[in-house]
């Protein structure tokens, strides 16, 4: 019997992967916008990791990110501005690939 290793670097990252995409499902793509849907116990680790897959090389790509069951646009608008307020107060965060950034959303309840 012969016994095969694999680099734990190796095995982790296809382990945070597949993690990732049960955990987001991308919904909508237009050349700079990517909209997401993630299980409610996603992580900011989540986020980063589905977007860089979701991105890739292209520094002009936006990830939004909202809890699934919040219903999003068929279709991605090319700007982040043409997204509507009632739609953006209920993201998760927001992903920015050409600084690397992830800015995290909290909602404030207002009495």
């Amino acid at each position: 019997m012969r016994a095969t290793l694999i680099p734990m670097g190796i095995l982790c990252t296809s382990l945070s992967t597949f993690a990732t995409a049960t955990e987001c499902e991308e919904a909508s793509r237009s050349d700079a916008i990517i909209l997401m849907n993630c299980s409610a116990d996603s992580t900011s680790e989540t986020w980063v990791n589905a977007a860089k897959n979701a991105c890739g090389d292209d520094k002009s790509c936006n990830v939004w990110f909202w809890p699934k069951g919040i219903e999003l646009p068929t279709t991605a608008p090319l700007t982040d501005v043409e997204l509507p307020k009632s739609l953006t107060s209920k993201a998760l965060a927001v992903w920015a690939n050409d600084s690397s950034s992830l800015l995290t959303l909290k909602t404030i309840k207002t009495n």
